[in-house]
C-alpha cells in the first residue's frame, strides 16, 4: 500500500520522491509486489499520496521518462476493439538497475516460455521465435514476459550507446528545461539551479538601455521606440509559440502523455518509420525545437551506420526527406527568434 500521505510542496518534490519510490521498487525495497511498477496498479499503491490524480501521476511519469530519470515499458497493447488499455512499466534509467531487471526478465521469460509450450529454450531463440507474433501473444503472461525482456535488452544497450544523456548533469538540465518555473536545488552545491533563469533576465541586465535617460527628450524617445518593439516582439512571441505548438489530438497525445515526445520518436527510428515521423512534422504532432532538433540529429547519427545497419540502405531518400523537412521547421523558428532578438 502506499506511504503515509506526507506534504508535497512542490511538482519538483513529487517527482523526486516519485523516482525513490521507483528505485525502491525496482531494487526489491518496497512493499509494492512487483520490481517494476505498473501503471494500472502503481497509482493506488506507490503515488495516491503525492499525485492528486492519475492524470498528474501520468504526467510526473512522463517527465520523468523525458528528463531520462526513467524507462517506460510497453508490456500489453492497447486493443480498442477489445477494450483493453495499454500497460506500462517504469525503471530507474541507471544500468546497474536496468541490467539487474533484464536478467530476471529473462529468466521469467524462459519459466512463460516452458510453462506454455512444454519445452525449455534459450532466451534468444525464444526472442526470434516469438517476436514476429507479439501481437497474438498480447495480454498474456508470455507475451509481457516478452515485451519486459525485449525492451530491457534495449534499454541496455541505449545506456550504453547514449550514455551522455543519461548522467546526473543531462538529466538535471532537462529537467530544468522542462520545469522552468520550478526552483531546482543542485544536490551537490544547495544553490537555486538555472529554473529561475530565463532569457529575458540576461537580456534585461545587458541591454544598456534599461537605465533611465539623463535627456527627458531621449527617455520619451526611447520609451517610444521600447513600446513599438516591445509590440513587435509580442507578435513575434505569439508566432513562435504558435509554429511550436502540437497537436495533441487523437491516440498521439495519449501516448505523448505517457511517454514523452523523443520516446515516440526512438520507437518510429528502430522500426524505420521515417515516413511517418515526416508526416507528424508536417501535421504539428511534432513540432517543438527540441524535438525537432532530436529528430534531425538522430537521422545525422543514423547516417554514420550505414556500415552497421544494412537495413538503413533502403531507406535513404525517406531519411534525407525528413532531415530536410525537420531542417525546414528549425529554420523557420530561427527566424522567428532572430526577429525577438533584434
Amino acid at each position: 500500500m502506499a506511504k503515509p500521505p506526507k506534504k508535497v510542496t512542490s511538482d519538483y518534490v513529487a517527482i523526486m520522491e516519485m523516482i525513490g519510490r521507483i528505485r525502491e521498487a525496482n531494487t526489491g525495497k518496497s512493499s509494492y509486489n512487483e520490481p517494476i511498477p505498473i501503471s494500472d496498479t502503481c497509482y493506488n499503491h506507490l503515488f495516491a499520496d503525492i499525485c492528486e490524480s492519475r492524470d498528474k501521476m501520468f504526467y510526473y511519469l512522463r517527465i520523468l521518462a523525458e528528463s531520462h530519470y526513467i524507462f517506460s515499458i510497453h508490456l500489453i497493447e492497447e486493443d480498442a476493439a477489445h477494450d483493453l488499455e495499454g500497460v506500462y512499466g517504469y525503471v530507474i534509467a541507471e544500468a546497474a538497475i536496468v541490467d539487474s531487471l533484464k536478467e530476471s526478465s529473462i529468466r521469467g521469460l524462459e519459466a512463460a516460455y516452458e510453462q506454455q509450450f512444454y519445452k525449455r529454450d534459450s532466451y534468444e531463440k525464444i526472442i526470434r521465435e516469438l517476436l514476429p507474433q507479439a501481437r497474438i501473444y498480447n495480454n498474456t503472461p508470455i507475451g509481457r514476459s516478452l515485451n519486459m525482456a525485449v525492451m530491457l535488452q534495449q534499454y541496455s544497450n541505449v545506456l550504453r550507446v547514449d550514455f551522455e544523456e543519461y548522467t546526473d548533469s543531462w538529466k538535471k538540465d532537462k529537467l530544468r528545461e522542462l520545469m522552468p518555473s520550478e526552483s531546482i536545488l543542485d544536490a551537490e552545491s544547495g544553490d537555486p539551479g538555472s529554473g529561475d533563469y530565463t532569457d529575458e533576465d540576461e537580456f534585461a541586465s545587458s541591454n544598456g538601455k534599461s537605465s533611465p535617460a539623463a535627456d527627458p527628450m531621449e527617455a520619451e524617445s526611447l520609451a517610444a521606440e521600447g513600446d513599438a518593439t516591445s509590440r513587435s516582439r509580442a507578435v513575434d512571441s505569439v508566432e513562435l509559440n504558435q509554429i511550436q505548438e502540437m497537436d495533441r489530438r487523437g491516440q498521439w497525445g495519449k501516448a505523448v502523455n505517457k511517454y514523452g515526445v523523443q520516446f515516440l520518436i526512438r520507437i518510429h527510428l528502430r522500426k524505420y518509420e521515417f515516413d511517418k515521423l515526416r508526416s507528424l512534422i508536417r501535421k504539428g504532432n511534432i513540432a517543438h525545437e527540441d524535438d525537432l532538433r532530436f529528430v534531425r540529429d538522430s537521422i545525422r547519427k543514423m547516417e554514420e551506420r550505414y556500415h552497421l545497419d544494412p537495413e538503413l540502405n533502403r531507406h535513404t531518400k525517406a531519411m534525407a526527406e525528413l532531415k530536410r523537412t525537420t531542417q525546414m521547421r528549425i529554420n523557420a523558428i530561427f527566424q522567428i527568434k532572430k526577429k525577438l532578438s533584434q
